[in-house]
């Protein structure tokens, strides 16, 4: 399911969250500018200090930092704030609106549910439907914003090594949405089994004495070994998949890329195309680039693994 229909899902039946939702979309672009002015900040440092022996403007620059981490701080302040009171309203707003739901519901269609399905629904998916404002719509929106932001500043420092370097990037989300899929794949089975194995525990504990009195101890505890074995695999394979995409992402990021990026550039400034100081520059924007890039990916496997 896409963000945007996950979105309408979750808000089509609960009110009051619109308007925290745009309150946390501007504080996001507040701190969208106060993580550009930085890059912008390093660059005249850079160009006109270390390159040019500028010191005059070595103040100024400090100062800069200085106001604009005040400025970041208060942002991310109020932005945390808003965001644990938007998740706990929804949260509960949740959990009432299914505990009347359930209450409604006449006996022989509740006893359809498992114990441990209705315990999954209002604690685990209820949680998980409260971390999609924050995490999976405003997050994922503020790495978009700010790649693409961080596209066009590359762009017009060097076009030629930002083309050349950009081949890395369908390359990662395309491994990165494939490792995805599998973490989805068994994740969706774990929580399957996992519910299963909470009414099978709610059960035997509310009818022990019955298991007791006729002596069903040992097939309670190998059918419970059975629950173990499968939910075992299931979750090493989620978690194996799951851990390969961020190994991949912080592999990328780190070694090829940076290392690409570092040849690439070494060779523009050697045959004269480019400027240390340039390269420099590049290389600083590069990596919060593809930092970016890695967290829009990760953010697509955990969205599927949610």
């Amino acid at each position: 399911m896409k963000r945007w229909e996950t979105y309408r899902a979750l808000t089509r039946e609960i009110g009051g969250v619109r308007k925290p939702l745009i309150v946390l979309g501007l504080l996001k672009g507040w701190n969208l500018i106060c993580g550009l002015v930085p890059l912008i900040l390093y660059a005249r440092l850079v160009d006109h200090v270390l390159v040019g022996g500028d010191l005059s403007e070595l103040g100024w620059i400090v100062a800069g930092y200085a106001g604009v981490f005040l400025l970041a701080t208060v942002g991310i302040i109020i932005g945390k704030s808003f965001s644990n009171r938007l998740h706990f309203t929804f949260d509960v707003k949740v959990k009432r609106k299914l505990l009347t739901r359930y209450a409604a519901l006449d006996r022989d269609t509740y006893r359809k549910y498992g114990i441990g399905d209705v315990k999954s629904r209002v604690e685990s998916d209820t949680e998980a439907a409260g971390n999609f404002f924050a995490t999976h719509l405003l997050e994922f929106g503020y790495s978009v914003v700010y790649a693409i932001a961080l596209v066009g500043i590359l762009l017009v420092y060097d076009w030629r090594i930002a083309l050349i370097s950009f081949v890395f990037v369908p390359i990662s989300l395309i491994t990165v949405n494939a490792l995805g899929r599998k973490t989805q794949k068994y994740g969706e089975e774990l929580w399957r089994l996992q519910t299963g194995y909470e009414s099978f525990l709610h059960t035997n504990f509310q009818n022990w004495k019955d298991v007791k009195t006729n002596n069903l101890e040992a097939d309670r505890l190998d059918e419970l070994n059975d629950h173990y074995k499968k939910i075992r695999r299931f979750w090493f394979m989620n978690q194996l998949y799951l851990h390969l995409g961020i190994t991949y992402s912080f592999f990328t990021k780190n070694f090829i890329t940076q290392l690409f990026v570092y040849f690439i550039g070494g060779l523009f400034v050697i045959q004269g195309y480019a400027e240390v100081g340039v390269l420099l520059i590049f290389v600083s924007y590069y990596g919060q680039f593809f930092g970016f890039i890695e967290g829009i990916g990760n953010s697509v496997m955990n969205f599927r693994n949610d």
